[in-house]
């Protein structure tokens, strides 16, 4: 079983125990981002780069989905794309966004 590190004095790390209502293997969504085209993605992280935005990546805490967070114009907006081509859809609206 892991342990949290502990730091000097701290009084002695717990263990930690596994999450019973995880789901063993790898998360569902994960097969979006990897079906979905690179070209598509990566376009979309180098021009809100170039903006001074930024795109986070992830999956639901279950991996029964993924999100994408865009920061700008100091908002914050997610979307859950179901799908490659949802997540391509909403990566090329937000390429042309910045125009």
């Amino acid at each position: 079983m892991r342990t949290q590190p502990s730091k000097p004095g701290d009084v002695p790390a717990k263990k930690l125990k596994a999450n019973p209502w995880a789901k063993v293997g790898e998360p569902k969504g994960a097969s979006i981002y990897e079906s979905a085209d690179a070209t598509i993605i990566v376009d979309a992280i180098t021009i809100a780069a170039k903006h001074g935005d930024a795109i986070l990546f992830g999956c639901t805490s279950d991996g029964g989905a993924v999100s994408i967070t865009w920061l700008h114009d100091k908002k914050k907006d997610k979307l859950y794309p179901t799908s490659a081509e949802a997540l391509e859809d909403a990566l090329t609206a937000l390429t042309l966004y910045y125009g």
